[in-house]
């Protein structure tokens, strides 16, 4: 009867030392389980955050692009659209009504004598706007050059005088585009055109259609919003 008791305690003891490989194994799936629901949690919270500070930047975005347009062209007097960014900025590579292009130059002019029919005209002002995109690609971004003049000879585009000399627009946004002391900024991070590939549309001469994508993200991830309004220089 000593015998027996001796041999159940032992039995006992052998038992509490550790778990069997079935436990194991359970506690192991238990643990995968959880980790893999804990991992999932974390990257769809990450992906939601991601998503709404995208969608915000896009928004803000939109804001800020249409306000900076709209400031621009109340104030000017004339508008033209060029396909591109070019050394050779020329009258004719202006896109006729109904064409597009990624280069939009707002002009804003003032007679050197308010009120008089015969006073010559002068640019107080250039603002480009223009979708600088390297070779290959379609999207890049958007970027503002801005420049003011004093009145005098050098920003003379009209005068009544035949022997008076003028300057072109064309001539005097390629100087501006290409001078260190020009206000340049960037506007827009990242953008595509909706229009041929085109972000500015002429519509009929009289305003700028503006129909494009902006992005936001990583080359993995992005997030975009199409966009499209228009402005009218009424300067």
């Amino acid at each position: 009867m000593q015998v027996n008791q001796i041999s159940f305690a032992s039995s006992t003891g052998h038992r509490r030392e550790g778990l069997t490989l079935v436990e194991i194994m359970i506690a192991l799936g238990i643990v995968v389980i959880v980790t893999l629901g804990v991992y999932q949690l974390t990257i769809g919270s990450a992906r939601t955050l991601f998503d709404t500070r995208a969608k915000l930047q896009v928004t803000r975005d939109v804001r800020v692009f249409t306000n900076e347009l709209s400031r621009s062209g109340k104030g000017a007097r004339q508008f033209y659209i060029y396909p591109a960014r070019s050394s050779n900025l020329t009258e004719a590579a202006r896109v006729p009504g109904g064409a597009s292009g990624d280069f939009l130059l707002f002009v804003v002019i003032q007679p050197a004598v308010p009120d008089s029919p015969d006073s010559d005209i002068h640019i107080r002002r250039l603002t480009a706007y223009i979708r600088e995109v390297d070779q290959g690609q379609v999207i890049g971004p958007v970027v503002r050059y801005q420049r003011d003049y004093p009145v005098n000879s050098a920003s003379r585009i009209y005068s009544t005088n035949p022997s008076a000399s003028v300057i072109t627009v064309e001539a005097l946004a390629a100087a501006m585009l290409n001078d260190a002391a020009t206000d340049r900024r960037e506007v827009l991070e990242l953008s595509r055109g909706v229009a041929d590939e085109r972000l500015f549309i002429n519509f009929r001469n009289r305003s700028v259609v503006v129909n494009g994508e902006i992005l936001h993200g990583n080359n993995i991830r992005r997030l975009t919003n199409t966009y499209n309004f228009t402005v009218s220089p009424r300067g």
